[in-house]
């Protein structure tokens, strides 16, 4: 039962590789994709709620190599 995370207000200097090392610490990680068409958007997909939640717990309000708080969003 996989889980997608929406991330925005990502800074635009970061990539995939940067947000994979910061959410690859909560379990069951799938993979990250950042928003063709939305800049400072992202999605991570964990293949479980448990640890999307974690990560949203663990993560919301990180700041990522800037002053902006990331906000994260579990998506249905």
């Amino acid at each position: 039962n996989k889980k997608t995370i929406m991330v925005e207000n990502i800074p635009k200097e970061a990539n995939e590789g940067m947000l994979l090392l910061v959410f690859q610490r909560f379990p069951g990680l799938k993979e990250v994709k950042m928003d063709s068409g939305k800049a400072g958007v992202a999605y991570v997909e964990y293949d479980n709620e448990a640890g999307a939640s974690a990560a949203v717990g663990g993560l919301q309000g990180f700041k990522l190599a800037t002053d902006k708080p990331m906000k994260l969003t579990i998506m249905d």
